[in-house]
Protein backbone atom coordinates (compact mmCIF):
# COMPACT_ATOMS: atom_id res chain seq x y z
CA UNK A 1 0.00 0.00 0.00
CA UNK A 2 2.54 2.50 -1.59
CA UNK A 3 1.97 5.92 -2.26
CA UNK A 4 5.73 5.96 -3.90
CA UNK A 5 7.89 3.32 -5.25
CA UNK A 6 9.62 1.50 -2.21
CA UNK A 7 13.45 0.74 -1.44
CA UNK A 8 13.16 -2.89 -3.77
CA UNK A 9 16.17 -3.98 -2.17
CA UNK A 10 14.54 -4.56 1.24
CA UNK A 11 11.62 -6.44 -0.28
CA UNK A 12 11.38 -10.48 -0.95
CA UNK A 13 9.67 -11.10 -4.55
CA UNK A 14 7.04 -13.11 -4.52
CA UNK A 15 7.97 -14.49 -8.04
CA UNK A 16 10.57 -13.87 -10.58
CA UNK A 17 11.08 -15.00 -14.36
CA UNK A 18 11.93 -13.77 -17.69
CA UNK A 19 10.33 -11.49 -19.92
CA UNK A 20 11.17 -9.73 -23.26
CA UNK A 21 10.06 -6.48 -22.46
CA UNK A 22 8.33 -4.31 -19.69
CA UNK A 23 4.86 -5.78 -19.05
CA UNK A 24 2.85 -6.19 -16.45
CA UNK A 25 0.24 -8.30 -17.32
CA UNK A 26 1.48 -10.93 -15.39
CA UNK A 27 0.28 -9.58 -12.53
CA UNK A 28 -1.85 -11.60 -9.63
CA UNK A 29 -4.17 -8.44 -9.12
CA UNK A 30 -5.18 -5.61 -10.14
CA UNK A 31 -4.11 -2.85 -7.26
CA UNK A 32 -1.24 -2.67 -5.07
CA UNK A 33 1.71 -5.07 -7.20
CA UNK A 34 5.29 -3.71 -8.13
CA UNK A 35 7.37 -4.99 -10.32
CA UNK A 36 11.39 -4.89 -10.84
CA UNK A 37 12.73 -5.13 -13.90
CA UNK A 38 16.66 -5.37 -14.16
CA UNK A 39 18.04 -6.78 -17.67
CA UNK A 40 20.82 -5.21 -20.51
CA UNK A 41 19.96 -2.81 -23.48
CA UNK A 42 21.25 -2.71 -26.56
CA UNK A 43 22.60 0.66 -27.86
CA UNK A 44 22.98 0.59 -31.53
CA UNK A 45 24.61 4.11 -31.95
CA UNK A 46 26.43 6.34 -29.69
CA UNK A 47 24.73 9.51 -28.41
CA UNK A 48 22.05 10.97 -26.21
CA UNK A 49 19.01 8.82 -25.77
CA UNK A 50 16.09 10.02 -24.41
CA UNK A 51 13.58 7.73 -22.74
CA UNK A 52 10.16 7.73 -21.42
CA UNK A 53 7.75 5.86 -18.82
CA UNK A 54 4.37 6.10 -19.12
CA UNK A 55 2.52 5.12 -16.15
CA UNK A 56 0.09 4.57 -13.56
CA UNK A 57 1.33 4.90 -10.76
CA UNK A 58 5.00 5.66 -9.94
CA UNK A 59 7.83 3.97 -12.43
CA UNK A 60 11.30 5.10 -12.28
CA UNK A 61 14.34 4.08 -15.27
CA UNK A 62 18.09 4.08 -14.31
CA UNK A 63 20.92 2.83 -16.54
CA UNK A 64 23.97 0.86 -14.68
CA UNK A 65 22.64 -0.09 -11.30
CA UNK A 66 19.64 0.36 -9.11
CA UNK A 67 20.80 3.28 -7.26
CA UNK A 68 19.68 6.81 -7.42
CA UNK A 69 22.72 8.39 -8.58
CA UNK A 70 22.04 6.69 -12.57
CA UNK A 71 18.32 7.55 -12.24
CA UNK A 72 17.13 8.49 -15.53
CA UNK A 73 13.44 8.69 -15.36
CA UNK A 74 11.66 9.57 -12.55
CA UNK A 75 7.95 9.33 -12.58
CA UNK A 76 7.02 7.85 -9.12
CA UNK A 77 4.37 8.88 -7.02
CA UNK A 78 0.02 8.27 -6.95
CA UNK A 79 -1.26 9.53 -10.34
CA UNK A 80 -3.03 8.37 -13.14
CA UNK A 81 -1.28 7.58 -16.81
CA UNK A 82 1.53 10.18 -17.39
CA UNK A 83 4.47 10.34 -18.99
CA UNK A 84 8.19 11.57 -17.73
CA UNK A 85 11.24 11.60 -19.10
CA UNK A 86 14.90 11.72 -18.90
CA UNK A 87 18.23 11.58 -21.33
CA UNK A 88 21.28 9.32 -20.98
CA UNK A 89 24.37 10.22 -23.04
CA UNK A 90 26.03 6.37 -23.91
CA UNK A 91 29.65 7.22 -25.08
CA UNK A 92 29.43 4.01 -27.16
CA UNK A 93 27.42 1.46 -28.62
CA UNK A 94 26.94 -1.78 -26.47
CA UNK A 95 25.13 -3.46 -24.41
CA UNK A 96 24.29 -1.13 -20.68
CA UNK A 97 22.66 -2.53 -17.42
CA UNK A 98 19.41 -1.12 -17.41
CA UNK A 99 16.65 -1.27 -13.96
CA UNK A 100 12.96 -0.09 -14.29
CA UNK A 101 10.62 -0.26 -11.40
CA UNK A 102 6.80 0.38 -11.26
CA UNK A 103 4.11 0.14 -8.47
CA UNK A 104 0.68 0.31 -8.78
CA UNK A 105 -1.86 1.52 -6.03
CA UNK A 106 -5.60 1.48 -6.84
CA UNK A 107 -7.35 2.82 -9.63
CA UNK A 108 -6.20 2.44 -12.92
CA UNK A 109 -3.11 0.91 -13.68
CA UNK A 110 -0.22 0.62 -16.51
CA UNK A 111 3.53 0.78 -17.38
CA UNK A 112 5.00 1.34 -21.14
CA UNK A 113 8.45 2.88 -21.85
CA UNK A 114 9.56 4.47 -25.06
CA UNK A 115 12.96 5.79 -26.36
CA UNK A 116 14.45 8.35 -28.87
CA UNK A 117 17.61 9.38 -30.41
CA UNK A 118 18.11 11.11 -33.58
CA UNK A 119 21.23 9.52 -34.79
CA UNK A 120 19.57 6.02 -34.58
CA UNK A 121 17.07 6.93 -36.85
CA UNK A 122 14.52 7.68 -33.74
CA UNK A 123 12.84 10.92 -34.00
CA UNK A 124 10.16 10.50 -32.16
CA UNK A 125 9.00 8.66 -28.72
CA UNK A 126 9.20 4.78 -29.94
CA UNK A 127 8.12 1.84 -27.48
CA UNK A 128 11.46 0.02 -26.71
CA UNK A 129 11.55 -2.92 -29.15
CA UNK A 130 11.80 -6.31 -27.58
CA UNK A 131 15.13 -6.71 -29.65
CA UNK A 132 16.47 -4.05 -27.79
CA UNK A 133 16.34 -5.84 -24.68
CA UNK A 134 17.77 -9.34 -26.02
CA UNK A 135 21.95 -10.03 -25.54
CA UNK A 136 23.66 -9.32 -28.65
CA UNK A 137 26.29 -11.84 -28.51
CA UNK A 138 26.99 -14.31 -30.96
CA UNK A 139 29.48 -17.54 -30.53
CA UNK A 140 32.60 -16.84 -32.60
CA UNK A 141 32.28 -20.95 -33.12
CA UNK A 142 35.84 -21.51 -32.22
CA UNK A 143 37.50 -21.95 -29.24
CA UNK A 144 40.03 -18.78 -28.44
CA UNK A 145 43.24 -19.28 -27.42
CA UNK A 146 44.18 -18.85 -23.57
CA UNK A 147 46.18 -15.61 -23.20
CA UNK A 148 50.19 -15.93 -22.55
CA UNK A 149 52.01 -14.35 -19.82
CA UNK A 150 49.26 -14.22 -17.06
CA UNK A 151 50.16 -12.07 -13.79
CA UNK A 152 48.66 -11.51 -10.85
CA UNK A 153 49.41 -8.66 -8.61
CA UNK A 154 47.56 -8.52 -4.77
CA UNK A 155 47.26 -5.15 -4.37
CA UNK A 156 44.99 -5.28 -1.33
CA UNK A 157 43.13 -8.05 1.15
CA UNK A 158 40.27 -7.34 -1.25
CA UNK A 159 41.56 -6.50 -5.07
CA UNK A 160 44.14 -8.31 -7.08
CA UNK A 161 45.31 -6.43 -10.55
CA UNK A 162 45.18 -8.98 -13.47
CA UNK A 163 47.60 -8.62 -16.95
CA UNK A 164 48.11 -10.71 -19.95
CA UNK A 165 48.89 -10.69 -23.52
CA UNK A 166 45.81 -11.32 -26.08
CA UNK A 167 46.86 -14.01 -27.89
CA UNK A 168 43.88 -14.04 -30.62
CA UNK A 169 43.25 -12.69 -33.99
Amino acid sequence: NWSVLTDFNTLTPVRVGHVSNVDISDRTQNDYFAFYYEGVINIPVAGNYTFETRSDDGSKLYIGSYDEANLVVNNDGGHGMRYREGTYNFPEPGAYNIVITFFQGRGGYGMEVYWKNTAHGIGSRQRIPDSAFKADFESPGVIPNSPVNVHANAVSYDKIDLSWEDNNT
